[in-house]
Order: C-alpha cells, then structure tokens, then sequence
C-alpha cells in the first residue's frame, strides 16, 4: 500500500496520470481490504483528481469522494492529501448543488467550543497536556476510539496515555482516574 502510493506521488510530481491511476488502482483494493476507510477516500480524491488532469470527467468521483469524507468527519483530508487536490475538491464542492462545503487545511483548525458545564483539566505539572486531553475526554466517558478520533492519533497512543495516567492517579478503572483527578483539582466541571 505504502509502496503503491508512493508511485502515486512520483507520478504526480512528474504530472503523468495515467501511471498515478494505475498504481491508484492498485492501491484500492489493499485500502478496502484493510478497511483503511481515510486512505480510500484519499485514493479516491487523488484517482478524480488524475482522471480530470488527464482530460477524463473526474468530478462525480470527487463528488463521491467528498460526500463519504463529509460522513466520517473527513474533510481535511483533500488538503492534506495534496495542495492542487484540495483547492479543485473546494471548487467542486461549491459548484455541487449540496451547496458549498469548507475544507480546512490542518493549519487553520478551529478550536474546539467548550459547554460551560463540560469537564476542563486544570494545567499542572503532575499531567502532560496531552494527558490533560485525554483526562477530559474520559470524563465525557468517550472510548479510546472516539478519544482518538477527537485527537486525531492512533488508538495505541491513547491507550499509553491512559495507561499514563493510571499510573500518575494511582487508579484502577477509568471512573477512578475522573474522580482521583477531581479530588486533587485536576479536573473542574464534573458533576
């Protein structure tokens, strides 16, 4: 897979599409096999993309692909995936009769907009920020799939960071680690 896109890149940094579509068609396969649903989104965008530049109708791929990245929370992907892919992807999503879409690139991501009563780590030299964040989140009793998903890493680096602060708190089970953390003003707004 890795491989695969790899060539893909070669290909557009060289501007020939037609060998990008045929590793892209290599590559979709192993991403739906893998169930890599984010890389078969980006296959997806990239293959549209190489499919207009080449002088074929690439737009209802695009389209595909935005809709599916709008459904799992996607949409920083295009830009992510490629400069000129993000700004055509922008272009088909306003010129689509869904209406406008914004696609943010990762730099300019807005911040989270807290509820007053939702639970806020207290900055301390005791936790890390990103355990601080993932303190949060526990209090909200989101898994470690959602925690990861909310932060955009991998599930195993939530899973050291848990582990991290059962160590830290001296706790056994997560609720444990909310309220230990509470009791010593770690975390504010837990009812």
């Amino acid at each position: 897979m890795m491989r695969d896109m790899a060539h893909v890149y070669a290909a557009f940094a060289k501007q020939d599409w037609h060998h990008a579509l045929e590793n892209l068609d290599d590559a979709a396969p192993l991403a739906d096999a893998l169930k890599m649903g984010r890389w078969r989104v980006e296959i997806m965008a990239l293959s549209a993309y190489a499919k207009e530049c080449g002088g074929e109708n690439g737009r209802p791929l695009m389209l595909e692909a935005l809709n599916l990245a709008q459904a799992s929370g996607l949409s920083r992907i295009f830009v992510d995936t490629h400069p000129a892919v993000g700004e055509w992807a922008q272009r088909v999503a306003n010129e689509s009769a869904a209406g406008p879409v914004i696609l943010m690139p990762r730099t300019a991501r807005p911040q989270p907009v807290r509820a007053q009563s939702a639970p806020r780590a207290v900055p301390s030299m005791m936790l890390t920020p990103k355990e601080r964040i993932v303190l949060e989140h526990l209090a909200r009793n989101l898994s470690n799939k959602e925690i990861a998903q909310a932060m955009e890493v991998g599930e195993e680096t939530v899973k050291w960071h848990v582990k991290n602060l059962f160590a830290k708190l001296d706790a056994g089970t997560r609720k444990h680690v909310v309220r230990r953390a509470q009791l010593l003003g770690l975390l504010e707004g837990v009812e």
